[in-house]
């Protein structure tokens, strides 16, 4: 975008032509969410974008060559019809996205009085409801539909879904009902509705129909010369679910169709059309019963659900966090979140058989062969196979252990996804590595011959959470940085998964991180403006192929263009920090990484010209913000986030177990809200911190760090409940483990007022909770604690 503004500016290109260039990259964006594909290589996209383009063509027509180039993935017209025909809308991108869309085809109809969105606050409505009434049912039928089968294939397309302001009123209400509202409605989105007589799967799909056209009229398409969007990209992704699906598990139909995405009509078809594929006993239709008949001897009534949020689990490297995030919201009411820990006992008694007596180092050098050729959701490899891709993709002695898993587990285990069932055996003690292979141990042996009660987590099985296993890695990293004389020497050992130290500029920041099954390494760009980072990531990256050549390897270089920070990382398979065995080789090899990687990248930085380091960096104010300062800079930077900023200070005045403060932070104005128990000074803590910057217009950071310290929010289980919370109202993407650390909340996403008030509820709730904690004062239980008793905060 600035190069693109800086054509302009220096007269290569007009306004029109700018004009033109975004609404191309607008339609790139908006077809591929229409039709699902996957946006984790945007980035990588985007940051090549201005040295790609053909400086022969004018920019507009520059910039629609790059994107209709070969794997690009720019859908076509057909594709954008049949998606939107079939493809579940509902559940597709963020919620500002599909509002994004269908404010646009309203827009569209080009009306003399058109309707002022921002103010009506419509939402996104469903014509026939998401539940089925029987009066709804009997419409359907009565017009020769067959409600279950309607229902399921085409209640969230888009030709279901309409905008309203009066949802709450429209509900569940019978077809006749919602004529009449959308018939006062003064969106040209519902006229049609209004004239329709009927609503079944006919009239919902000419409507579908006419979105279409619309759609792309709207948002044109790629050049002829363009490939579109991968036809068969994500059937691999429901091909590898039902690999993994274990035998006494069942998915339904619509929880694998949430993988794909597509429709359960399409997948059934798809399914039907495949008698030879794997896994169709373990897949139901829409009775409930299982696409091919059972085995002998295998009960359908022993079986227990699997949904499309725990398979999407299971494949780690098909799914971004938006795509997981969002499959963990659409998961079914009354669905039980599988338990922290819990294995499948079945395989792992087949892993256990399979793998005692090799190499462990061999099962290790697979996983890192497996990831190195992992693929991307554009360009999928299918491992749903093993007999054919072991011997395509594996040779020597990795080829051998893989055969020798596969085959010795009966066929169970898929070597391509060793790292678990390694981690389990790790984490229930249930084998040794004796000469660098695996022996079992007793309680091994007892869950091979059938006793499963060595499965049970007690404090003498290593029950431990990741936050202390990654302090144990940390600890073993740090001896040997300081070992070495690394610049991490003088860190301490964190709780999180990242340490950070300063490169020599304030804005430059080098970080390792352990994660379960891998590390990584990267230097970080984040301090000042975005065009001041991105000043400092384009002067590394002109000395691109130098630093690459010089670390020994192909490097990461992401420059998101929503974000403000930039960064150059890599990441390492060597093990992670469930693989307890092995911390020290780890920890080396994530030493040595960042050593050369360091090595590489410093001198570079070194010649940074010193102008680029004013203004960089955190400085203190003589004074705290004021609060109308705070609101100031957030009025100018952003004028549509003061009233949700205000409306946070007002709520927090008007508790009076809330302390407003203002922050010292020179650069960013801020606003602390703090709280503490009377008469417990040592419980006082801040729980948000508002700021306003040019990053993101205003932000609040939700202080987990703080609040994991007091009680009754020790309790790791209630900050990850307050966690889901507050993502269930943001467009950001959050892990579990973020509820240890500071976690930023964009303000904006409390523009709307349902959003704005959900958040404030969840925090007088927490203040609520905090407070109904006794404070004991000092010395007053001096006889329950004993001696030395930690009696600290």
């Amino acid at each position: 975008m600035i190069h693109l503004y800086g054509l302009r500016g220096e007269g290569k290109a007009t306004t029109e032509q700018l004009r033109r260039c975004l609404s191309f990259i607008e339609s790139f964006l908006v077809r591929r969410q229409l039709v699902g594909v996957p946006t984790n290589q945007l980035n990588r996209l985007f940051a090549d974008a201005v040295r790609q383009l053909n400086p022969e063509l004018p920019p507009d027509e520059a910039i629609r060559d790059l994107l209709s180039r070969e794997r690009r993935y720019w859908p076509t017209d057909d594709q954008i019809r049949q998606a939107v025909r079939t493809r579940n809308f509902y559940f597709a991108g963020r919620g500002p996205q599909r509002m994004l869309i269908l404010e646009r085809l309203e827009q569209s109809h080009d009306d003399k009085e058109p309707v002022d969105l921002t103010a009506a606050h419509p939402t996104i409505e469903h014509v026939m409801p998401q539940t089925l009434t029987d009066e709804w049912r009997q419409h359907l039928i009565d017009n020769g539909d067959d409600p279950a089968v309607v229902h399921a294939q085409l209640l969230h397309t888009l030709g279901n879904l309409t905008l309203s302001s009066y949802n709450t009123e429209l509900s569940n209400n019978v077809f006749d009902r919602k004529q009449q509202i959308y018939g006062s409605s003064h969106l040209a989105l519902n006229r049609s509705l209004a004239e329709t007589p009927n609503w079944t799967s006919r009239e919902i799909l000419a409507r579908a129909n006419d979105l279409a056209d619309r759609i792309v009229r709207i948002w044109l398409g790629p050049l002829s010369s363009g490939d579109g969007a991968p036809e068969t990209a994500y059937w691999g992704r429901a091909d590898a679910a039902m690999a993994l699906i274990p035998p006494d598990r069942t998915c339904t139909l619509q929880e694998l169709a949430g993988l794909v995405p597509t429709t359960v009509g399409a997948l059934s078809a798809r399914l039907r059309n495949r008698p030879s594929q794997r896994g169709l006993d373990r897949i139901l239709d829409e009775q409930g019963q299982p696409l091919m008949p059972l085995a002998e001897g295998v009960a359908s009534s022993n079986r227990k659900p699997i949904t499309s949020y725990e398979l999407a689990q299971l494949m780690p490297f098909e799914f971004d966090d938006e795509e997981l995030k969002a499959l963990r919201r659409r998961r079914s009411p009354g669905t039980d979140s599988p338990r922290r820990g819990s294995v499948d006992v079945q395989r792992l008694v087949a892993f256990l058989a399979a793998v005692e007596g090799l190499d462990v180092d061999t099962l290790r050098s697979i996983r890192r062969h497996v990831y190195a050729q992992r693929g991307t959701p554009q360009d999928p490899v299918d491992w749903s196979e093993p007999d054919r891709w072991i011997p395509e993709r594996l040779t020597g002695p990795e080829g051998l252990a893989a055969v020798t898993v596969w085959e010795t587990s009966g066929k169970t285990i898929n070597p391509r996804y060793l790292s678990r069932r390694m981690a389990a055996v790790q984490r229930f003690q249930l084998a040794d590595v004796v000469d660098g292979k695996y022996v079992l141990t007793e309680r091994g042996r007892a869950v091979v011959s059938g006793n499963h009660s060595a499965l049970i987590l007690t404090d003498d099985t290593n029950e431990r959470s990741g936050m202390e296993m990654r302090l144990e890695f940390w600890k073993v990293f740090l001896e040997r940085a300081r070992g070495a004389g690394s610049r991490f020497a003088r860190a301490q050992p964190p709780r999180i998964h990242w340490i950070r130290v300063s490169a020599g500029i304030p804005t430059l920041g080098y970080s390792v991180v352990i994660r379960r099954f891998d590390t990584g390494l990267e230097l970080d760009i984040d301090g000042g403006s975005r065009e001041q980072n991105l000043q400092l990531f384009e002067e590394l990256r002109e000395h691109q192929a130098e630093i690459e050549s010089a670390f020994g390897g192909a490097l990461e270089w992401i420059a998101s263009p929503d974000k403000r920070g930039m960064r150059i990382s890599f990441n390492l398979d060597s093990g992670g920090y469930l693989d307890t065995d092995v911390l020290g080789d780890t920890a080396d090899e994530l030493l040595d990484a960042f050593v050369r990687f360091e090595a590489a990248v410093q001198p570079f930085i070194d010649q940074i010209p010193p102008e680029y380091h004013v203004g960089l960096g955190w400085q203190p104010r003589a004074e705290p913000w004021t609060e109308g300062e705070y609101l100031n800079a957030v009025s100018s930077l952003a004028p549509e986030n003061a009233a949700p900023a205000q409306a946070i200070l007002n709520w927090a005045h008007s508790d009076s177990r809330i302390t407003v403060q203002g922050g010292w932070g020179a650069q960013n104005a801020g606003i602390r809200l703090r709280t503490s128990r009377p008469g417990d000074p040592a419980s006082e803590h801040s729980f948000i911190n508002l700021y306003a910057n040019s990053a993101d217009n205003a932000s609040a950071e939700v202080q987990f760090a703080s609040i994991a310290r007091r009680e009754p929010f020790t309790d790791r289980a209630r900050r990850i409940q307050l966690l889901n919370e507050l993502s269930s109202i943001s467009t950001s993407t959050w892990v579990e483990d973020d509820v240890d650390m500071r976690v930023p909340f964009r303000v904006r996403d409390l523009r709307d007022p349902h959003h704005l008030e959900t958040f404030l509820g969840i925090w007088h709730v927490y203040i609520d909770e905090f407070h109904s904690i006794d404070y004991v004062p000092e010395g007053a239980a001096d006889e329950e604690l004993g001696p030395g008793a930690d009696e600290g905060p």
